[in-house]
């Protein structure tokens, strides 16, 4: 009897004690949750205040002397792209919708900005004058600084996307695409969309990363000091560090990654998940600089699955075994 008594106890003891793990496991997501919704509420109502602020700028211009209009709207343009950089910021907890919208108040600012410019800021009329003969120029097939032209082999590629928000790659097909730091110089919110069977080499600090519809790519990226946002992905390798991650919808994707939270997982199947990985010139350089160190814990098997509350490991993602690993070498 008092044997059985003390099978039935440590049943007993271990059954409460998988309750109580599995409760704070649901809390744990659940406050996460909470933190995003009350992110996104935040999110709307700054959006708001700087909508009403720029607004009243363009009012105000309509009762500023000639001389100073000039001047007005160089703040203007200053408040629409300090709007532009905080919605860039801000996609890694956002909703579609709310990115969708924030991006309609941002054009809708910038069109009106720019009708009011033309009708209280009229051009000069056009005065004819003696023609020139124009030089000749040699033509020039390098790639200008800064101009996002990438090339591989000598051969010119393609032109990146400079987004009003985000420096964007899209629509690409089986293509090597090495950016390069100076073209980075005036944005470092990068996005990559809508590629298939690429490899992209971003190999330097970043400020956001966000990528969508992407498959069977391979993505190699320097330390990101923000948020990472990953959704619609399928059959695609990840390189990156980040502050945070957070993942919709993928599929079959492999992530290497160095992560200062818990990464977040939403409807996702097969993710494999390994520590980050890559090697290159400035690496230690750049992750110092995005304020990674070697004391930080690295979270990377530590997913969070919001699809998953029961206490047992999630079906949904994995640890990539050593043996399975890949390997770069120095990029």
């Amino acid at each position: 009897d008092e044997l059985k008594a003390a099978v039935i106890d440590r049943i007993h003891q271990r059954n409460q004690s998988r309750s109580e793990k599995e409760r704070k496991r649901k809390t744990a997501i659940e406050s996460e949750r909470k933190r995003a919704g009350e992110n996104v509420e935040d999110f709307s109502k700054k959006v708001a205040q700087k909508k009403e602020a720029i607004i009243a700028l363009l009012e105000s211009a309509k009762k500023v002397p000639a001389e100073k209009l000039r001047g007005q709207f160089e703040t203007i343009m200053a408040k629409i792209f300090e709007l532009q950089h905080f919605a860039a910021a801000s996609t890694f907890f956002l909703p579609p919708y709310e990115i969708q919208q924030a991006r309609k108040i941002v054009l809708e600012l910038q069109n009106t900005a720019s009708k009011e410019k033309s009708r209280l800021l009229p051009r000069r009329r056009f005065r004819f004058s003696k023609k020139r003969k124009p030089k000749e120029k040699k033509e020039d097939t390098s790639a200008p600084s800064g101009t996002g032209i990438v090339f591989t082999e000598g051969e010119k590629l393609f032109s990146l996307v400079k987004g009003d928000t985000m420096f964007t790659i899209e629509n690409k097909s089986d293509q090597i695409v090495k950016v390069k730091e100076e073209d980075l110089k005036e944005n470092r919110n990068v996005k990559l969309s809508k590629m298939t069977g690429s490899q992209i080499h971003i190999l330097h600090g970043l400020n956001t990363l966000r990528m969508t519809d992407l498959k069977t790519c391979k993505i190699y990226v320097g330390p990101v000091s923000g948020p990472v946002y990953i959704e619609r992905c399928e059959g695609c390798t990840f390189f990156f560090a980040c502050r945070q991650l957070r993942a919709h919808e993928m599929k079959e994707c492999n992530v290497y990654l160095r992560v200062a939270s818990k990464p977040i997982i939403e409807h996702c199947t097969g993710i494999g998940f390994a520590p980050y990985s890559v090697e290159y010139r400035n690496r230690e350089r750049d992750l110092v600089a995005a304020g990674f160190t070697e004391k930080q814990h690295n979270c990377w098997d530590q997913v969070c699955d919001f699809n998953w509350l029961r206490e047992q490991q999630s079906p949904n993602w994995f640890i990539i075994a050593d043996n399975k690993r890949e390997t770069t070498g120095k990029l």
